[in-house]
């Protein structure tokens, strides 16, 4: 039910970190697979090696974000806690906000809380439609979903059935409508969402069907100017759940730098 333009929006940063091209928008979890051995004119190329110590740290940081977020539903919480510090000006440097159709002239004009409540509205809105679309075994909107999307001025941005000339949001006004009908859009899903939802059978087996092709190894990339990591940095990717993490240290933790959802 995500429109294919804001698809593209949380795989973008993935595909940045992960050094290849922008995934096409087959499917809401669709996502260009890891290649080790791929290089950016940006980036050092990925490598699978990685210590003991570093691999328990990084699972376990993986672990306890997707803990998190199944025990809250909500991607702000989780953001808030587990997110690098300076998480949305990397997010304004690497193009996110332009490609949720923020125009580039108002995303200059923004200041940084509201670029990280946009974020937020956007992320719960993608990860709890999956959720659901996961827990249902298809991509079918529950009919409140359905009707509230159906209703927003913002139609074509929300809906894989709406037209190819969507709307560029380019007014403070327009962004805080926005903002305000992904977090409706959003809270409708949980409603949806019993707490169990992550044991049901159906769930698991989807999640199973979109990984049927394995984890990737644990990987370690040697910085990411797009994201403002330096050469010398080691930047950590891990896929976990629904997530593709990828995980920088700062104040001796791991946080996350930027994630996507995985295939």
């Amino acid at each position: 039910m995500i429109a294919s333009g804001l698809q593209n929006v949380a795989l973008t940063t993935l595909a940045l970190a992960l050094a290849t091209n922008t995934p096409s928008c087959a499917g809401a979890r669709s996502a260009t697979p890891v290649q080790s051995s791929r290089t950016s004119e940006r980036g050092k190329e990925m490598s699978s090696a990685m210590t003991s110590q570093e691999a328990h740290r990084v699972k376990e940081a993986a672990d306890r974000f997707v803990q998190r977020f199944r025990e809250t539903l909500d991607f702000g919480l989780v953001f808030d806690e587990m997110f690098v510090s300076d998480a949305v000006q990397r997010l304004r440097k690497a193009g996110f906000f332009q490609g949720m159709n923020i125009s580039p002239q108002l995303i200059e004009q923004l200041d940084d809380g509201t670029l990280e409540r946009a974020y937020k509205a956007f992320m719960n809105f993608y990860y709890l439609n999956g959720v659901y679309d996961l827990s249902v075994g298809k991509e079918s909107p529950p009919p409140e979903v359905a009707a509230a999307i159906k209703a927003s001025r913002f139609y074509n941005l929300l809906s894989v059935e709406g037209s190819e000339a969507q709307l560029t949001i380019t007014t403070q006004e327009e962004l805080k409508q926005f903002i305000a009908d992904l977090n409706n859009v959003a809270a409708l899903y949980r409603q949806q969402l019993s707490r169990d939802v992550f044991d049901s059978p159906t769930y698991k087996a989807s999640l199973k069907a979109i990984n049927k092709e394995g984890r990737r190894a644990l990987q370690v990339k040697n910085g990411y100017e797009d994201f403002g990591v330096k050469e010398n940095v080691k930047v950590y990717g891990v896929e976990q759940d629904l997530f593709i993490f990828f995980f920088v240290e700062e104040n001796s933790e791991l946080k996350v730098l930027t994630l996507g959802i995985g295939n």
